[in-house]
């Protein structure tokens, strides 16, 4: 029995597409959040660490069950929902451009010191040309 291994190009490949996925989940907002509260705390926040794991499983767990139960999806259960697709691509990218621009805010705010409300209005404006 002989299995095919990747070529060299499919593995790069490989490395290529989970490293940009990993690069825009994690985004600059947290690699600055978590650089400054390191710097500014050490180890003393290892309880948000914990808190988060926890969190993140008993979500993943709540999206397995209705998964197992119900036989849907989570996108499908949301997409019955009351406002369908539309409103939950609406919502989905509010909440990611939210969260870019209060990510790339904490950034230039470790370095130029503006007000909250100029540095964000400026960032809106740049994000919608």
């Amino acid at each position: 029995m002989s299995t095919k291994q990747p070529t060299l190009r499919a593995r790069f490949g490989y490395i290529l597409l989970w490293s940009v996925i990993s690069a825009a989940f994690i985004g600059p907002g947290t690699v600055t959040d978590a650089a400054a509260a390191g710097a500014s705390y050490g180890t003393a926040l290892a309880w948000a660490l914990v808190f988060s794991t926890i969190g993140c499983f008993v979500l993943q767990e709540a999206a397995a069950r209705l998964s197992i139960i119900g036989g849907l999806s989570l996108g499908q259960a949301l997409n019955q929902g009351r406002f369908g697709v539309v409103g939950a691509v609406v919502f989905g990218c509010i909440a990611y451009e939210a969260g870019n621009l209060l990510g790339a805010y904490a950034g230039i705010a470790l370095v130029v010191d503006l007000p909250r409300w100029v540095v964000l209005l400026v960032l809106g404006f740049a994000g919608v040309s």
